[in-house]
């Protein structure tokens, strides 16, 4: 990946930093997001007992070049673990997926335990895109239609 993971994560860390994101794979091949949230969970290490592993669960909206939205929310997964080693992955288990929006949610509530309109406006769109995730994909080709669900 030819984006800096830790500029990315820092950039999103900055809460005055509310500009679209970018990311740059090897391909050159670019997608820009604006930032939704940021839901931090810090876990015990796999690799190294009695460390930690910092997991940063970006709520990011793909946008065109017109900062128009062009799909559904993506949830990335950048780690911190051991020896400033980052990582970035996206989040594809709904189980995690329902998990970080129920913690995303929280988040969101003010000190009356109530949403703004325009947070509930936002939840509600993320919600939609969490279901849309976790539909099964209609399988194409002969042994996707021969093995896929039936309609």
């Amino acid at each position: 990946m030819k984006t800096d993971i830790k500029e990315l994560l820092d950039k999103m860390l900055d809460a005055d930093d509310t500009a679209p994101v970018e990311i740059i794979n090897d391909r050159d091949e670019k997608a820009r997001f604006s930032q939704v949230a940021l839901v931090p969970v810090t876990v015990d290490s796999e690799e190294y007992e009695g460390e930690k592993t910092e997991h940063y669960f970006a709520f990011l909206q793909p946008i065109d070049d017109d900062d128009q939205k062009t799909g559904d929310t993506v949830i990335f997964d950048i780690s911190v673990g051991h020896g400033e080693k980052y990582a970035i992955d996206v989040v594809t288990d709904p189980y995690l997926i329902n998990e970080l929006y129920s913690e995303y949610q929280k988040m969101r509530k003010n000190d009356d335990g109530e949403e703004d309109e325009a947070i509930a406006e936002l939840d509600e769109e993320i919600a939609e895109d969490i279901k849309e995730a976790e539909k099964p994909k209609k399988r194409s080709g002969f042994f996707g239609r021969l093995f896929g669900k039936k309609d």
